[in-house]
């Protein structure tokens, strides 16, 4: 999954659009179906593990999914570039802070 997106956002040959940023905004529907589609998969491989694993990550798991999906949906409509900005980046965070609570202790 992680390979397709990271083919939708570095393609090989962007000629007949303005740029990358033209590109990013025809391809949104495709990377935001893809990115909510990893998470849908997230939750195929937690329930292989499981139920214990399912409530190891505790009620803030099913919520962090359903908010992931619901911004996924409005990012693959909107061409805000602000809202595309802002939701990768505290994504980006809070998958940073979920898994180092979760699966590694820093502190």
């Amino acid at each position: 999954m992680y390979y397709f997106l990271s083919v939708l956002l570095f393609p090989d040959n962007i000629g007949e659009y303005d740029g990358y940023q033209d590109y990013f905004l025809s391809r949104r529907a495709w990377f935001f179906g893809f990115a909510a589609m990893t998470m849908a998969l997230d939750i195929v491989d937690t329930l292989i593990k499981r139920s214990e694993h399912w409530r190891s990550l505790g009620l803030e798991y099913p919520g962090r999914i359903i908010a992931f999906l619901m911004l996924c949906a409005v990012a693959a409509r909107t061409r805000n570039l602000a809202f595309h900005t802002i939701f990768i980046l505290i994504a980006l965070l809070y998958e940073l802070s979920f898994f180092s609570r979760h699966f590694f202790i820093l502190w």
